[in-house]
């Protein structure tokens, strides 16, 4: 029999509880199945019909994050240089025919700023523009972990300057498998070749063998860069067939991890050969 995601973790943290209630399991260990999360994009909008992609620009202070929201919006829509380090908020960028239904409650809608937009061709992308990660305002971080498993795909933005920021690779390292990834060096205007070929052996480092990498810079200037390959690359991702990808992809992962946590709570409950000698006993 098939089950979903929700129902298996809804199985296994009754069969936890009912576990530790028999002095099989310490209650703490149980704890864990039922603080399981479930959250994924699906659980943004109605499930009735087909959703949009959800793309989150995402890095730390002062890289240029909502300039490149703006330029795609053509519009300041998110508070950008001298504002940024005050702003404690999320925007959303979306059509104005898509409506976000299931907002969690974690995620309070006064941090979140919606602006809308009636370009059918942008019609199948939710735009997220998410706090600085790396901010002392330690309610931005949160923001940022509410946010994440709501997203499919995350464009990781960095500069010259800051492209081997430390606290951005913690969380590379511990979101890496868990969604689709580009990345942005922005203001390169101000880059040079090493710093980019750096970039990707770092990158490679992290386990992405060949990260897609888009240069680009924000501001009045004429400087060349890569911005428009990088919205075509995001429109060809909104589509039917890649959002039942990603959404395939991100279960699988959700399953896998329920079944190291099974595994090793397994191991709790006795060795191997214990469990051989129970099913001879059945």
């Amino acid at each position: 029999m098939a089950y979903d995601y929700s129902e298996l973790v809804s199985l296994a943290s009754n069969w936890a509880q009912q576990a530790a209630a028999c002095g099989w399991l310490n209650p703490q260990i149980a704890l864990q199945l039922s603080e399981t999360d479930t959250r994924s994009p699906e659980t943004l909008f109605d499930g009735s019909q087909g959703r949009p992609l959800v793309v989150a620009f995402m890095g730390g202070t002062g890289v240029g994050k909502s300039s490149l929201l703006n330029r795609l919006a053509g519009k300041p829509i998110a508070k950008s240089g001298i504002e940024r380090p005050t702003s404690r908020e999320v925007t959303l960028y979306h059509h104005q025919d898509i409506a976000i239904r299931h907002l969690p409650e974690k995620l309070p809608i006064e941090k979140i700023k919606v602006a809308q937009h009636d370009d059918d061709r942008k019609r199948n992308i939710v735009w997220v523009d998410m706090p600085d990660f790396d901010s002392t305002e330690q309610s931005n971080k949160i923001l940022v972990f509410e946010w994440l498993p709501h997203i499919d795909v995350l464009i990781y933005v960095v500069s010259p300057e800051r492209y081997r920021d430390e606290k951005a690779w913690r969380l590379l390292l511990s979101e890496g498998n868990r969604h689709a990834w580009l990345f942005v060096l922005n203001q390169w205007d101000r880059g040079q070749q090493a710093q980019l070929e750096d970039f990707k052996l770092q990158l490679g480092k992290a386990g992405f063998d060949e990260p897609l990498i888009f240069k680009t810079v924000c501001g009045d200037t004429d400087f060349q860069d890569d911005f428009a390959q990088l919205v075509t690359t995001l429109f060809s991702l909104a589509n039917e067939r890649v959002i039942a990808e990603l959404k395939l992809r991100g279960a699988q992962i959700r399953r896998d991890e329920l079944k190291h946590k099974l595994d090793l709570i397994r191991r709790e409950l006795g060795p191997p050969d214990t469990f051989d000698q129970a099913r001879e006993i059945w």
